[in-house]
């Protein structure tokens, strides 16, 4: 139809869905059969693909494409949900966090996150972080301004909470990407942040952010 939603189509709903449902692993380091043939299928069609990992385990997709006609560069970064008995350990650890790559507040009100999923997004920011260093060099290289490079953080229940806090690390963090070219897609997102986080984010990325979600399903309500 054309329409978008928080800067998304209907095609890439749909393609966010898919790499949000099939990121997910056997456990530890090994990849599923659809994880590796969502991989296969990716680089045919030009992207790079690599798992990005924390010390315990396989923590979700670095995608990477770059255009040498438009001089345009794509990443796709995607984190799996909960299906390890002890995710919910990570879930369930609801107490309150700041984080240096975190606002210290917003409008007077100290901001927190859940500490679960700060934890669960800094275990693997090492790689990831190095991932993104070395892809932006690859387009400096290439005559791609860092302007011109987008950034799509992708994921569903526990990792649609990491993705939600590590696109705001992009930006806040170390590698101060600009808000504008970073975008978020979420599906079944417990909740993040306390209320003054919220507002935090929905200031730096509410517009540029889909959350879909099922009002009767209590993940959607958990969170600090």
């Amino acid at each position: 139809s054309g329409k978008k939603l928080a800067g998304f189509t209907r095609e890439q709903v749909m393609e966010g869905a898919d790499l949000a449902t099939r990121t997910y692993s056997k456990g530890g380091f090994d990849l599923d059969s659809s994880e590796a043939q969502l991989m296969t299928e990716y680089a045919e069609n030009g992207w790079s693909v690599k798992p990005f990992f924390s010390k315990r385990e396989h923590s979700g997709l670095f995608l990477s494409k770059i255009d040498p006609v438009t001089k345009k560069a794509q990443i796709k970064i995607v984190y799996h949900g909960t299906d390890k008995g002890y995710h919910w350990a990570t879930n369930l650890n609801a107490a309150k966090k700041d984080a240096s790559w975190l606002p210290s507040e917003y409008e007077g009100a100290p901001v927190y996150a859940h500490a679960g999923f700060v934890n669960g997004v800094d275990a693997s920011w090492d790689v990831l972080n190095t991932y993104v260093v070395s892809e932006l060099y690859n387009c400096y290289q290439k005559g791609i301004r860092r302007d011109d490079v987008s950034f799509e953080v992708v994921g569903h229940s526990m990792g649609a909470a990491n993705a939600t806090l590590a696109a705001m690390r992009l930006i806040q963090g170390e590698l101060h990407i600009k808000n504008t070219n970073v975008s978020v897609m979420t599906f079944e997102s417990p909740r993040v942040f306390n209320p003054a986080g919220a507002h935090a984010y929905e200031a730096l990325l509410g517009e540029r952010t889909l959350r879909v979600g099922n009002k009767h399903d209590i993940v959607t309500h958990v969170g600090p």
